[in-house]
């Protein structure tokens, strides 16, 4: 065999072995954009512009989230999927806390799950018996230093409502 026909053969192997590589590549390539569109198309949440749209989405717990703006508060709430046959799980995760005696740095971003019937009208952090999540555990300490600072504030008032008892 002569030293030409012997560089020809290791050139045609060479050239095989990056067409198959090319081949996979591109192979792995398309899978991946396919994975990315099925995800982001099927899977992840998509945006309602208004309360009616997320009202309408939560009959079918419909995978949306949807912004609401209140007086003091700003909202997020997405429809993760169905708990049962009468409720979905909706996030429910405060963005930011406009004004408000809220210590804003404690729970600005945080959030929590919450069961919500699907025919229900209100909101989920409204029932908080409902949900989960560390929202609701700062929401409840807030509330409990609230009520600690009242009862020392009024312990006078309440010892002499006591007496009349």
């Amino acid at each position: 065999m002569r030293f030409g026909e012997l560089r020809e053969e290791v050139y045609e192997l060479r050239s095989e072995k990056y067409k198959k590589r090319i081949s996979i590549a591109i192979i792995i390539l398309a899978v991946g954009i396919i994975a990315y569109f099925i995800y982001f198309n099927i899977f992840s949440a998509k945006e309602c512009r208004d309360l009616e749209c997320y009202n309408n989405s939560l009959l079918n717990c419909k995978k949306i989230w949807v912004i609401r703006e209140e007086d003091n508060y700003v909202w997020r709430y997405e429809i993760l999927k169905f708990n049962d046959e009468n409720s979905c799980d909706v996030e429910t995760r405060l963005l930011k806390v406009k004004a408000g005696k809220l210590n804003v740095e404690d729970l600005q971003g945080k959030s929590m799950i919450c069961r919500v019937q699907r025919v229900d009208d209100i909101f989920p952090e409204k029932d908080m018996l409902r949900c989960n999540g560390v929202l609701k555990e700062k929401l409840q300490e807030i509330i409990i230093d609230r009520m600690h600072n009242y009862i020392i504030q009024n312990l006078g008032e309440i010892q002499e409502g006591l007496k009349e008892v």
